[in-house]
């Protein structure tokens, strides 16, 4: 994390301030939940980025840079970088237990077309050892058809107009509140 954070300082991504804050949030999230370390979450299931309950649960880990180290705690996340889904082909041995049982789960459920509320379609777990290049069958960001078919996820075109609506919406209310108070002051 320390490489990380110097290295977007080097380029003038984010301010020293910004890295040191960040490094002692991070050792606080990192003591918090080691069990997250040297992970990298893996999913099946394309609904898991259609629902819009659960393209929520992707603001943060897409829309924000550093990873959860990072931006758990942190009072500020930064938005820079372009968020990335890395679409993979990886062997069922290469798969930990615990993930190997819910996908398991999801591959019988599809194979028998069996209803969401019966069966989860969708898998979610996470892998700890180097998935290799060669397992990368695709690469997703925003503007690449793949990524913006989704369009709840951070940097979309949808997300990007539901983002200025409620900028506006905000700015409306300030303008009102501020508006309700010039009233009710005595001149």
């Amino acid at each position: 994390m320390r490489d990380r954070l110097g290295e977007a300082v080097r380029v003038g991504a984010i301010s020293e301030e910004y890295a040191a804050r960040s490094l002692a949030q991070s050792e606080v999230t990192i003591a918090r939940t080691p069990q997250r370390l040297g992970k990298a979450y893996l999913c099946v299931g394309h609904e898991l980025f259609s629902s819009p309950e659960a393209q929520r649960g992707f603001d943060r880990l897409l829309g924000t840079w550093g990873g959860e180290g990072i931006y758990w705690d942190a009072d500020s996340p930064i938005h820079i970088g372009r968020p990335t889904i890395l679409v993979v082909d990886l062997a069922y041995d290469a798969i930990p237990d615990g993930f190997r049982a819910s996908l398991t789960n999801a591959l019988r459920a599809r194979m028998l077309n069996a209803p969401e509320s019966e069966l989860s379609q969708v898998a979610e777990g996470y892998v700890t050892s180097d998935v290799p290049a060669s397992a990368i069958v695709d690469i997703w960001q925003p503007g690449m058809a793949g990524y913006d078919r989704f369009d709840g996820l951070p940097g979309t075109p949808a997300a990007a107009r539901r983002e200025k609506e409620r900028l506006t919406m905000k700015r409306q209310e300030l303008s009102e509140t501020i508006r309700l108070r010039r009233a009710d002051s005595p001149t």
